[in-house]
């Protein structure tokens, strides 16, 4: 990656100078960094956010020519615990332990009409 003033430049692309020169991309990787330097585009190396932590600040340094971010980071906090479960006040039902009857939708020998 590069970066030119604040715009990052994640794919090499063609670009065009503030006097109309145009350059295509294949300048990022054939010319040397201090060549790109004259153009004002310099290596650029983003941080990475450890997992489970969180980004409390963050700034740019330059060193020898390559821009690098540096972030200052503090564990994420710990979810907090759900509630527990509301017991509902209201009694439930006493339930007969006997089973009932299961119906038996077809007539009986004994419910069929005599002729």
């Amino acid at each position: 990656m590069w970066i030119k003033g604040n715009q990052v430049i994640r794919m090499p692309q063609g670009i065009t100078t503030e006097d109309g020169v145009q350059h295509p991309a294949s300048i990022f990787w054939l010319w040397k960094k201090e060549e790109l330097a004259n153009l004002g585009i310099k290596p650029y190396h983003p941080a990475n956010v450890p997992e489970g932590y969180r980004v409390t600040a963050s700034r740019v340094e330059e060193v020898d020519g390559e821009v690098f971010e540096r972030i200052d980071t503090e564990p994420l906090p710990a979810p907090e615990p759900l509630p527990a479960p509301i017991e509902d006040p209201t009694p439930s039902p006493i339930e007969d332990p006997t089973p009932s009857p299961i119906e038996d939708p077809t007539p009986s020998p004994i419910d069929e009409p005599t002729p």
